[in-house]
């Protein structure tokens, strides 16, 4: 009998439904836009942050030796695979992030575009959701995939779930 080979599980990439936030486009480039994500801090535009760990941001004072805030959580749209976004009616990769300040508030600013591979491809399934591929794709996931406890636990993504609710979105809750 032959040793069993560890799991090894990878996301293709990860689909989020903006329900509220600020989007805007940009003017000169009609594939890209930004997504503000407001952060919970009161602190003056004199601050600097430092993203840390991927996930958190730490506020200094403008001489960068005083801790003003540790660790203000953000969502995650950072890994190595594809994040989405449903934002502006449109799929929009998330491409880039960084902390602007802006109207009096500190935001984490998500740069996100139309016409990058996984976008159009999302897109495509949103205009044409008889795109067998696609929804194959994202059916397989639904059905086949164990809804993920820790991550209703701990407030992470769940594959099985998020599938679930884009298959909803897309109105093809017709069983696979």
């Amino acid at each position: 009998m032959s040793e069993p080979i560890p799991a090894s599980i990878n996301a293709c990439c990860k689909l989020w439904h903006v329900n509220s936030g600020e989007f805007t486009r940009d003017e000169d480039a009609p594939h890209w836009g930004a997504f503000w994500e407001p952060l919970n801090v009161n602190l003056p535009e004199s601050a600097r942050p430092s993203c840390c760990y991927g996930r958190d941001i730490i506020f200094y004072d403008r001489t960068g030796n005083k801790l003003l805030v540790d660790h203000v959580r953000h969502y995650d749209f950072m890994g190595p695979h594809p994040h989405l976004l449903y934002v502006g009616d449109a799929w929009r990769e998330v491409v880039s992030g960084r902390v602007e300040y802006r109207d009096g508030n500190w935001y984490m600013r998500w740069a996100v575009a139309t016409n990058t591979r996984f976008a159009l491809l999302a897109n495509k399934a949103q205009s044409e959701p008889t795109s067998e591929e696609i929804m194959s794709f994202i059916r397989d996931i639904s059905c086949n995939y164990d809804c993920d406890d820790d991550a209703h636990k701990y407030g992470t993504t769940c594959r099985a779930c998020e599938a679930k609710a884009l298959l909803f979105a897309l109105n093809a809750t017709e069983s696979p």
